[in-house]
């Protein structure tokens, strides 16, 4: 048996009991960090111990490669490519017949809504399939119960950094003058190449720079950027500043790459900067900051990228630079969600029930927390409520109102349906509510009660 954590041998009898109880295709939703590769170990090898085939799908070489050296690392050498076969997904679905797998595991699992995930999974109909992702939500809001028929989960991330599987971090949102609300949106996000000309602009690269000296100048880290020549120019101006970078992407040939991660994991390089490579499943426990460079309506892209300088345990502790304010969307990456297989995701409001920000970001430190207080528990700043926040909490109050008189109009709905139940016929109705609640309680279509609303005058014809 592999040696597990407690939370991931739970995690393996939670997944076998679901398959008991007749469940055939469940999500592993474990936080970045919490091990979803090495717990998914321990399943392969009992499946192999029956003799069955497990397929272990990826969407990137660097996870195929990573994923390899975990197996192998615990054991499991012998099995793979034999009755442990890691592969990536495009690959494996021009190949389909070299497959015969009783077991699918899909990591990330929330791309497997895509075409090229969809077309190994129809292949093997009677296959369970095991979904693995921090976050099983897609920015297009598909529901990830299309293919998926459980989210299991076990342990928060606060509890990971509690017991010391995680490390904690300092969120920073250092200022830039920069806006994205004139940003035409593209697939539901920012469109990349008008981000790229906002940052486009040496005092921008200055004062990123700058912030990072100050906060963070000696930090092995991982910057995330909004296109290719935005993490290029962002990389020379890092170098032109004295620090180790360099830049890489999906474009980068595959012995550079390798080469240049390699540089990173060892420290001969500083600070990686990347457009979209290094979002989901890079595993360098020694990365102690994350500097976000693109702003992001996606969820998943802010979770999975902030959390790269999570892993290491106590014994760090990280920083993360969000020059971009992604926290103002989408709350603290650690913050505990409600996650569900019908693409809505809970959790995170932006302003609470008074219309007051739940996470501000302080003007002296530029820290940001998640207290109700007025005052930074890190520098003691006093915190006073900016106009936008003022606007939020009378459109609250002006909701409450609106609330007040939904209630009303539902209590009317209600009396209308008790009084026409005496009713003959619809001459006999007296309002607009009673006239449709005669139509729901005789079973006719709305349109007879827009053709008697009509006939009395009450609505154009």
């Amino acid at each position: 048996m592999i040696q597990l954590r407690d939370y991931q041998e739970r995690c393996v009898q939670k997944l076998y009991d679901a398959f008991k109880a007749g469940y055939r295709r469940p999500i592993l939703r474990l936080d970045c960090g919490a091990g979803k590769t090495l717990t998914m170990a321990e399943v392969c090898r009992r499946a192999v111990l029956k003799g069955n085939e497990v397929l272990f799908l990826v969407h990137r070489i660097e996870l195929k490669d990573q994923t390899i050296r975990t197996f192998e690392k615990v054991g499991l050498r012998d099995e793979i490519g034999k009755l442990i076969k890691v592969g990536m997904v495009i690959t494996v679905g021009n190949h389909l017949s070299e497959y015969k797998p009783k077991l699918i595991i899909a990591d990330e699992c929330n791309f497997s809504l895509a075409k090229s995930w969809r077309k190994v999974f129809d292949a093997f109909p009677d296959a369970y399939i095991i979904g693995l992702s921090a976050t099983p939500v897609r920015l297009s809001g598909e529901p990830m119960g299309d293919i998926y028929d459980l989210i299991i989960e076990d342990i928060t991330a606060d509890e990971l950094i509690e017991n010391g599987y995680l490390c904690d971090y300092d969120y920073y949102a250092p200022p830039l003058e920069l806006e994205w609300e004139e940003v035409p949106l593209v697939a539901g996000d920012y469109h990349k190449k008008q981000l790229e000309k906002k940052f486009d602009n040496a005092k921008v690269y200055g004062d990123v720079i700058e912030e990072f000296k100050k906060l963070a100048h000696d930090k092995k880290t991982i910057v995330f950027c909004t296109t290719i020549k935005h993490s290029q120019n962002t990389a020379e101006m890092f170098r032109k500043a004295g620090y180790r970078a360099e830049h890489i992407d999906a474009n980068t040939p595959a012995k550079e790459r390798e080469a240049i991660i390699e540089r990173f994991r060892t420290g001969e390089t500083q600070i990686l900067c990347n457009c979209m490579l290094f979002i989901y499943g890079f595993d360098v426990p020694d990365c102690e900051c994350v500097v976000q460079l693109r702003p992001t309506k996606s969820l998943a892209i802010y979770v999975q990228s902030t959390m790269r300088a999570l892993r290491g345990g106590i014994n760090k502790r990280a920083i993360i630079l969000d020059f971009v304010k992604n926290y103002e969307i989408h709350g603290m990456p650690t913050d505990q969600r409600e996650w569900s297989l019908d693409g809505a995701v809970k959790g995170h409001e932006r302003f609470d029930s008074d219309g007051k920000l739940n996470i501000r970001q302080c003007e002296n430190c530029f820290r940001t927390y998640r207290l109700p207080n007025d005052k930074c528990p890190y520098c003691g700043f006093v915190y006073k409520p900016k106009p936008h926040e003022l606007k939020q909490i009378k459109e609250v109050q002006l909701q409450k109102i609106e609330r007040e008189n939904r209630l009303k109009k539902e209590y009317k709905k209600v009396i209308a349906s008790e009084k026409v139940k005496e009713y003959k016929n619809i001459s006999e109705c007296k309002t607009v509510d009673e006239i449709f609640a005669f139509c729901k309680m005789k079973g006719y279509k709305q349109g007879y009660g827009y053709f008697e609303l009509r006939r009395r005058g009450w609505i154009r014809k």
